[in-house]
């Protein structure tokens, strides 16, 4: 699915690249959008445990907050787990259009990520690192602006140079809209 797209992978060929019956995966998942779906938030849990040990792992602020900027919100279109997510999320989200339970998951799997990101900001607002003028807003326009930034990544007209002063000029803007002190 990852290979092909969620359009051009069959339960059939899916099956056949795993060595199994196909009746095996319609038992579990009864469609292949269902199967999507659960791809998508095995790779989001499993983000979501490397961030939160990521996170607790580090000591200081400043890095906690590195990291939220450069590998959650603006990751590197180069690192193979975005790619990964980039081409399952694209999926998932033409899928959201069309399918109203795949959009209600949608719409949780947005809830967890905005309370990841209140989160992060929290710890980093307690320690005086960022002065947001709002924390909300802030939290609504780095999520819109990762969407974006996302969407960017899957259909990137830019040279990959290009590409990279695009996503310092988005973190330049974001730590300027936390009034970020002592950002790197």
């Amino acid at each position: 699915m990852l290979k092909a797209g969620i359009e051009g992978a069959s339960i059939a060929r899916i099956a056949g690249n795993l060595g199994i019956n196909p009746s095996l995966i319609i038992h579990h998942f009864n469609t292949k959008d269902e199967l999507a779906i659960a791809l998508l938030e095995h790779f989001i849990e499993k983000f979501e445990t490397e961030f939160l040990a990521r996170r607790d792992e580090e000591s200081e602020p400043a890095a906690k907050l590195d990291f939220l900027i450069n590998r959650v919100i603006f990751p590197s279109p180069a690192d193979p787990q975005t790619n990964r997510v980039l081409s399952v999320l694209l999926a998932l989200k033409y899928m959201a259009s069309r399918q109203e339970k795949t959009a209600l998951r949608v719409v949780r799997l947005i809830a967890r990520f905005r309370a990841r990101v209140i989160q992060s900001l929290s710890d980093c607002l307690q320690a005086g690192l960022i002065k947001p003028s709002g924390l909300n807003e802030v939290v609504e326009l780095l999520i819109t602006l990762n969407f974006g930034y996302l969407d960017r990544c899957q259909f990137q007209e830019f040279s990959e140079r290009e590409f990279e002063d695009f996503r310092n000029s988005l973190i330049r803007f974001v730590m300027q809209t936390l009034n970020a002190e002592g950002y790197r």
